[in-house]
This record gives C-alpha cells, sequence and structure tokens, in this order.
C-alpha cells in the first residue's frame, strides 16, 4: 500500500440495525469529497478495491461494503436468512450514506452505483444528504429492454432457473451454475418479480417513484455498447426515472479505447485508470461545486 493511505475492515449498521461488512479507503492528504460504491448484484466490495484505492490515492477517502447476504455481510448460511432486494436500498445503502455523512459531515458525498447499484439509489430516503451520483452500468432489468436474440435465455433464467433452484435450495446457488455470489431466496424471488414486468421494480414499489424524481443533483450515467447485463436501451430507461437530476450520460464502444471487449464489469480493473478513471474523475473535477 502507499505511504499515506490506510486500508481498513469496518462494521456498519444498516438502517434495521443489520451488520454490514465494509471497507474504508483513506489518505493523509484528504480532499472535500468523499466516495461511496454501491455494488453490482452478487458481485463482493473486492471487485472494487483497485479503483477506491486509486480515488484514495487521488485524495479522495473512498467506502465499500457488501449487501445483506453478500461476503462480509453474509452469515454462514443463506437459507433461512429474511432479505428482499429493495432492503439492500432501502435499509443497507441507507445504512451506509448515513455512516459516511456521520465521518465526513463536512465534505460532499458521491455514490457510484455500478449496475444495481444505481436502480438502488433513488429507494434510499438519504439520497437527499448525496451531493452527486454516478451510474455504471446501471439499468432497468426487465427483460424485453435486451436484444430479441436473449429473450430465450432471460426467459429460461427468470422464469424457470430462478424459480427452481431458489426453491431446491433456499437460496439462489449463483455460484454453481457459473454465475455471480449466491444470492438469498428473498432477493432472488423479488428480482424475478421485479425483472418480470414493464416497469420493474415501480411495478411492486410505485410510491417510491417519487423518491427518484426529487433528485436533482448531478448525475453521470455510464453505458458500454458490448454490455450483454444493460443494453443501452435498459439503461436509457433508468436514468428516465431520475428525470430531474443534472444528468450526462456517456456511451462508450470498445474500439473507442483500442479495446477489443469491455461488457459490464471491465469499467473497475486497473487496465482503464487512465481512460475511464480519469473520464469519471474529470466530470467529478469539473463539478467540483456540485
Amino acid at each position: 500500500m502507499i505511504s499515506g493511505l490506510s486500508n481498513k475492515e469496518i462494521q456498519v449498521l444498516a438502517k434495521d440495525g443489520f451488520k454490514l461488512g465494509a471497507n474504508s479507503f483513506l489518505s493523509e492528504d484528504s480532499k472535500n469529497l468523499v466516495f461511496l460504491i454501491s455494488s453490482a448484484t452478487g458481485v463482493k466490495q473486492n471487485y472494487y478495491e483497485d479503483f477506491a484505492n486509486w480515488l484514495a490515492e487521488k485524495g479522495y477517502p473512498t467506502f465499500t461494503f457488501d449487501y445483506r447476504g453478500i461476503g462480509k455481510s453474509r452469515p454462514n448460511h443463506l437459507k433461512g436468512l429474511s432479505a428482499k432486494m429493495h432492503e439492500w436500498g432501502k435499509l443497507d445503502l441507507e445504512g451506509m450514506i448515513n455512516y459516511v455523512k456521520e465521518q465526513f459531515p463536512n465534505k460532499k458525498l458521491i455514490v457510484i452505483g455500478h449496475s444495481v447499484g444505481g436502480q438502488l439509489f433513488g429507494l434510499t430516503p438519504a439520497c437527499q444528504l448525496v451531493d452527486g451520483f454516478i451510474g455504471v452500468g446501471s439499468q432497468m432489468g426487465y427483460w424485453k429492454m435486451w436484444p430479441v436474440s436473449h429473450w430465450p435465455k432471460l426467459l429460461f433464467f427468470w422464469k424457470i432457473l430462478i424459480p427452481v433452484l431458489n426453491n431446491l435450495y433456499g437460496y439462489f446457488p449463483a455460484k454453481k451454475i457459473g454465475l455471480f455470489e449466491n444470492l438469498p431466496k428473498g432477493v432472488a424471488r423479488e428480482w424475478q418479480k421485479w425483472a418480470s414486468n414493464s416497469n420493474y421494480l415501480f411495478k411492486y414499489l410505485p410510491e417510491e417513484k417519487m423518491n427518484y424524481e426529487k433528485i436533482t443533483k448531478p448525475f453521470l450515467s455510464f453505458s458500454f455498447s458490448d454490455d450483454e447485463f444493460a443494453p443501452k436501451k435498459a439503461v436509457d430507461k433508468l436514468v428516465g426515472y431520475y428525470k430531474n437530476a443534472n444528468i450526462k450520460q456517456i456511451h462508450i464502444t470498445p474500439a473507442s479505447l483500442g479495446v477489443k471487449k469491455l461488457g459490464h464489469f471491465a469499467f473497475f480493473r486497473k487496465k482503464y485508470k487512465e481512460n475511464l478513471w480519469q473520464m469519471l474523475l474529470g466530470w467529478v473535477e469539473k463539478n467540483e461545486g456540485l
């Protein structure tokens, strides 16, 4: 670790008191801005460690965390854990935002949401404490937002794979089928329900739509032309729910960076620190007042 940087494992309470495993990445040379990274579905916080360290090196305190049921916020046994996807936003992200603001009350706060992290942001009332938001491949998850060629595979995943394996194991064993981290049963069930409706989470949480519309701060959204998890149509649809934010969208092709593939996960890899990471930081510094 670079001299002057400290990486510390911490425990933070969600809004309902659930204990979340988190990490702080701090620098002696601290700027007037702090970042909080909200992960993708089934992705442990350590995936974002290189990026968080880089931000800390630049002088920006940064925090990562695991949602309940994932990584360091996972009990010994997932079976029987009561958890739902909307709680990742309303309880877990809420607790983290409040914690970061308590630690740095005089600093501006930007939340970076990867995939579902960008969907959940508007679910937490604490989003009003945030000064800026960045979505990376954050999308509406309704299956018909994908190209028609993907529909058979998606229907199998949502209509057969999740319900059958969820009931068989008492949780969704994603790792057994080569996907991501295992998910609590209630999380997978709610996710499947959302994805089956054209209004996604807003069909089942209609009152939350107003929270998204209350957000007026700067919002940067990244999408990628070869992202099979977040096609641009689905990203644009989610961005539309943040309609009163000060929105900037950046759509990136692999060719523009001289690479063959980017997809859903490349953004947070260290090899992109000179372009994608710098692009993000350039937007932040341009909006320094937020």
